[in-house]
């Protein structure tokens, strides 16, 4: 019976704010493993974890959280939020655009090394539709947005890049 059924998990926003970005600091980088410590059990008997990635993951070093809601975070963040269990994540939100273009970009190429599937931002328009497969079930997944808070952090697309969200 359980061979006929798939189990999807839906996380709400995940985000990395300035005090996780403190707290996880090492010698060496970043060490987020604690701050999924306790979800990741949550999620193991899962066969789909989908979450909305709300961080653009960054190379830059330094600040990494510029203003109260322009976001970045270090690929060690998106590699603990897989390693939590979340293995597909949303890309199209309002805080997509927060470090522009390069950002945009940069969360792509790092969700794709460390092997998380994504959609709703995009490098090139030649994109299609995500569907990940579970069981013999395929399973489809869209990822839209109202805004990507342009209006505060100043980055516009204009009507020839509007494929990228």
């Amino acid at each position: 019976m359980d061979d006929d059924i798939i189990k999807l998990t839906f996380t709400g926003d995940i985000l990395c704010k300035k005090q996780m970005l403190e707290s996880a600091r090492t010698e060496d980088g970043y060490d987020f493993s604690s701050v999924f410590a306790g979800i990741r059990p949550l999620l193991t008997d899962s066969d789909l974890v989908i979450g909305n990635l709300e961080t653009p993951i960054i190379s830059e070093d330094g600040d990494m959280v510029r203003k109260r809601i322009s976001f970045g975070a270090p690929k060690e963040f998106a590699k603990a939020v897989y390693d939590a269990g979340i293995h597909v994540v949303s890309t199209a939100n309002n805080h997509a655009l927060d470090r522009g273009i390069e950002g945009l970009e940069s969360t792509i190429e790092k969700l794709d090394e460390i092997g998380i599937n994504h959609t709703g931002t995009f490098k090139t328009p030649e994109h299609g539709d995500l569907i990940v497969e579970k069981k013999g079930v395929k399973v489809g997944i869209l990822s839209y947005t109202y805004g990507t808070n342009a209006h505060h952090n100043k980055v516009y697309l204009d009507e020839s890049e509007e494929w990228r969200v």
